[in-house]
């Protein structure tokens, strides 16, 4: 669980490798959806947090080893903000001294030569391990979570190509214009254009028109309620 709770607290900024940052913000983001998905279904957060834990513990390990080969300064950082402060001492005044100020170009050149340091062979295969790795286990982990929802019953229904279709018709009539998109005959043109595209697919791929019949009613309501809609307020 601790690997879990300093991976998700490590912004990707931080990794100077670009192909460790990107793997990091994809397992990130792979968790959060993830995780999103599991709490509509009633998983606990917690209960989410072990499951995933128990699945992808060994690529957080190698991803984790792997940043603190690269960046060591990164969890030493942490290591010394637990670290308890020592007891403070009473000690003469000092004299105080001028801090040189760096210039910001200075800085600004030093991050760019940190970033762009050339890696060894040894170094990107490590790499490329890690992602190969983290891949892997996410895999396993989506096809173990689909099989106990299939199992329970709550797996989600698969789009058909009646579905597809109608998504995508829907798509196209969402790319009105907005100025256009208050104005009735404009909108009742594209929902005859849409069911006229609608029935000629489905002929020329050879689909069931009975079938289809959910998916034309779809696309009817939706522009009976624009019109609606409009309507009211021209009234």
């Amino acid at each position: 669980m601790e690997n879990l709770q300093i991976l998700l607290a490590l912004s990707p900024d931080r990794i100077a490798q670009e192909m460790l940052r990107t793997q990091l913000n994809l397992w990130q983001t792979q968790y959060h959806k993830e995780k999103k998905t599991a709490s509509k279904e009633g998983i606990t957060a917690e209960a989410f947090d072990h499951l995933f834990v128990e699945e992808t513990s060994k690529s957080m390990q190698l991803m984790r080893k792997l940043i603190e080969k690269q960046q060591p300064e990164i969890f030493a950082a942490k290591k010394n903000s637990n670290t308890p402060a020592a007891p403070c001492k009473e000690t003469a005044p000092k004299t105080v001294v001028k801090k040189k100020t760096r210039s910001k170009k200075a800085t600004t050149a030093k991050k760019k030569d940190k970033k762009t340091t050339p890696k060894t062979p040894e170094q990107t295969q490590e790499i490329e391990a890690v992602i190969k790795e983290c891949r892997m286990r996410i895999r396993e982990y989506q096809q173990t979570k689909r099989a106990a929802q299939e199992q329970a019953g709550t797996a989600p229904k698969k789009a058909t190509r009646y579905d597809k279709i109608r998504g995508h018709l829907i798509a196209l009539g969402n790319l009105l214009p907005a100025p256009l998109q208050k104005d009735l005959d404009t909108q009742m043109n594209i929902k005859r254009l849409l069911l006229r595209t609608q029935k000629k697919l489905i002929d020329l791929y050879q689909m069931s028109p009975r079938n289809a019949e959910k998916q034309v009613q779809h696309i009817k309501d939706k522009y009976d309620t624009i019109a609606e809609k409009l309507q009211s307020k021209t009234t």
